[in-house]
């Protein structure tokens, strides 16, 4: 009997300390690029846009044909792209790739947007949702606001 007890303890125990375990929903893909920064445009700036994806692993990743998608949309911002169908585009590991309009490019003459060459601007400050797709569109990170960014 005292062993049963002990048993009892212990899954218990164990089950008190999972309760804080993170849990990944099975067939969700490890947040491995995320998106790490969102300017939509405000009203000094309204289409001076671009967001930032980060490759948060040790390894460079294939990003070829990888989207945002603002609000579902299929066109904007857009999607990183290859010059040719044989090139592949690997996001090095622990670095940064941006997306901007073309609005904020033409405004910051130095800044060069490496993931596309420019998108037309028109995400709204008070708020709505980027999505970043691979290439087979399976999403691999989401970021919603409801309020302006600041």
């Amino acid at each position: 009997m005292k062993f049963v007890r002990f048993c009892l303890a212990v899954l218990w125990a164990l089950n008190l300390v999972c309760a804080a375990c993170p849990v990944v929903a099975a067939g969700q893909p490890p947040a491995d690029v995320v998106i790490v920064q969102v300017q939509p445009g405000s009203s000094a700036a309204a289409s001076q846009e671009y967001i930032s994806i980060y490759n948060n692993t040790d390894s460079d990743i294939d990003v070829t044909g990888w989207c945002l998608r603002y609000n579902g949309s299929n066109t904007k911002p857009g999607c990183i792209t290859s010059p040719d169908p044989q090139t592949l585009l690997f996001l090095q590991d622990h670095s940064y790739t941006t997306f901007a309009s073309n609005e904020f490019i033409a405004a910051h003459p130095g800044f060069v947007a490496q993931a596309h060459p420019g998108f037309s601007g028109g995400m709204a400050d008070s708020g709505g949702s980027l999505s970043l797709v691979d290439s087979e569109g399976n999403l691999r990170d989401q970021f919603t606001w409801s309020a302006k960014v600041s």
